[in-house]
């Protein structure tokens, strides 16, 4: 838990994604649509940062089952924090390109 407290920006993507219950759309505030809803309609900065959450917590989470020898459930969460730090890279560049 000691690398999302280095990421103030994932904390606030977490809390704003939780902070939610399931009644609740984000339709006050598009920045805070609730996970369960149409990803289109979620901002991409948003999307960034559930992005690079669930790369940290895939992270932390590998680093624990590899630490219990599950092998093969630790190459999956290795996975998925792969993935979703090409979805960050993939966010990062198209935010810095001019339109």
């Amino acid at each position: 838990m000691s690398a999302i407290a280095k990421e103030p920006a994932s904390v606030q993507a977490r809390d704003d994604l939780t902070a939610q219950g399931p009644e609740s759309s984000g339709q006050d505030n598009p920045d805070q649509a609730h996970f369960d809803s149409d990803p289109k309609a979620q901002s991409k900065s948003v999307q960034r940062e559930v992005a690079r959450y669930i790369g940290q917590m895939s992270a932390e989470l590998s680093s624990m089952a590899r630490k219990s020898d599950f092998d093969l459930l630790a190459y999956f969460l290795e996975m998925a924090r792969v993935e979703a730090r090409a979805l960050v890279r993939k966010f990062e560049h198209n935010a810095s390109r001019p339109r």
